[in-house]
């Protein structure tokens, strides 16, 4: 499992390293392993994401989470969010697009996959 999770995630760099725009999502549906392996795709996309609380229900998915996203001289963006309601889902974006004239980085809301 550990071996897929880490091809999963060299193969993600490489299409990483060829796009302007970045975001990864957590919802109620995100296990644990899910998120660990989330924040590490996250870091090679140049999004450094720290766990200040998180709550798991008895099925290992998330119930309460509190982040901090830091984007290295970009900014950084921190939420609580309460996945109680299914359809809540979370996300940190980041948009270095070269028709920016500045990179954007943030956390928004965003629809849960059903």
């Amino acid at each position: 499992m550990k071996t897929l999770i880490t091809l999963i995630l060299v193969l993600n760099s490489l299409l990483l390293s060829s796009n302007d725009k970045y975001e990864v999502t957590f919802d109620g549906q995100t296990t644990k392993s899910e998120m660990f392996a989330k924040i590490e795709e996250a870091k090679l996309a140049g999004i450094d994401i720290k766990i200040l609380y998180s709550s798991f229900t008895k099925e290992d998915k998330l119930s309460i989470i509190q982040f901090k996203a830091i984007a290295t001289n970009i900014g950084e963006a921190s939420t609580t969010v309460d996945f109680k309601n299914k359809n809540t889902c979370v996300g940190f974006f980041l948009d270095k697009s070269p028709e920016k004239n500045q990179p954007a980085f943030g956390v928004q809301d965003c629809k849960s996959q059903p």
